[in-house]
């Protein structure tokens, strides 16, 4: 059984803690400055460095896995629950970056909204990176077609159109294998 459960999870390991990763700083901040503050800067550093580690991984992962996914599936589930997530970092970025055009402090709109920017863009790449192997491997497995491969990578470059391009392909491969599962069944039955 746990067995099982291991196989399963094995490949969205790192992604899982990536996105983890992403919400760490928000749950610990308040705790290290109310009860460790003289250590903040050390346990921000490590974070920082784990982050980063994390990142390398998760651009790197995605063309390892792409070899053992057959039919991208799995590389698109992998993407569509990342996207779907991280969906509220993205929402707190866009909330802070317009507050600071109707309160206008220099320091936030200098600093943080570029730095936040910059987050929301890497990680728009580092998920897409998995959807658009997925599709590739979809594609070469001819689940979709080259108009819809084309389209789908084009969608998972904005924001967005990426979570609905992610959920869209991951739905429809889906149903294409279980209709081809279907079939084989019943061309099974048939001949038997």
């Amino acid at each position: 059984m746990k067995k099982k459960i291991w196989e399963k999870i094995k490949h969205k390991l790192p992604m899982l803690l990536f996105v983890f990763l992403c919400y760490l700083p928000f749950m610990i901040a308040n705790l290290v400055q109310t009860y460790m503050e003289e250590q903040s800067d050390v346990i921000y550093t490590c974070i920082g460095w784990i982050t980063v580690v994390l990142y390398f991984v998760n651009f790197i992962y995605p063309f390892f896995l792409r070899k053992k996914d057959s039919t991208g599936k799995e590389l698109l589930f992998i993407s569509m629950i990342a996207k779907i997530l991280l969906i509220p970092i993205f929402v707190l970025n866009f909330i802070v970056a317009m507050g600071s055009f109707v309160i206008p402090i220099p320091i936030l709109f200098i600093f943080i909204v570029p730095i936040m920017f910059l987050l929301d863009v890497l990680l728009l790449i580092l998920t897409s990176i998995y959807g658009i192997n997925g599709l590739v491997v979809a594609y070469k497995a001819k689940k979709i077609s080259t108009a819809s491969l084309v389209i789908h990578i084009v969608l998972h470059i904005f924001f967005c159109f990426d979570v609905i391009s992610a959920i869209y392909i991951f739905i429809k491969i889906k149903l294409k294998e279980r209709k081809l599962k279907k079939q084989e069944k019943k061309k099974i039955e048939k001949e038997v």
